[in-house]
């Protein structure tokens, strides 16, 4: 779901998430969203895990180096801020269980001003996303 403040718009969005093991250590994410009214979106991302802190670097080809660092030290929450010219993209994950998680993008800057919440399920081995 996306809430853009700016355009007074609240969208929808389904879609899937792959995760693969590269088995150096890093999973590589790729996530396919059909936003509503408009068009299909991909992002990418290789995530290694160091402890208890998780890298996201960017992976789509367009951008390099570091999305953010989340640290879940404490609990099953973290938050890490992303720096994009003007713009800052405050992350948030959320591990509910096993199969299930959350993340909460606020993106500020002087022409943005939305939030992107997502919600993760882990799919059954017959599910199959279905892009119409």
């Amino acid at each position: 779901m996306v809430d853009d403040y700016g355009n007074e718009k609240t969208t929808a969005m389904i879609g899937t998430c792959i995760i693969k093991d590269l088995g150096d250590g890093r999973l590589s994410y790729r996530e396919d969203v059909k936003i509503e009214g408009e068009r299909m979106a991909f992002r990418e991302f290789t995530y290694k895990l160091d402890g208890k802190k998780l890298h996201v670097e960017f992976a789509d080809g367009h951008r390099e180096g570091e999305y953010v660092c989340l640290d879940f030290s404490e609990q099953p929450v973290a938050m890490a801020d992303h720096h994009c010219g003007d713009d800052v993209y405050a992350h948030e994950m959320a591990f509910l269980s096993a199969n299930n998680w959350t993340t909460r993008v606020s993106v500020r800057g002087p022409q943005k001003h939305m939030v992107i919440r997502t919600t993760y399920y882990r799919a059954k081995d017959d599910e199959q996303f279905d892009e119409t």
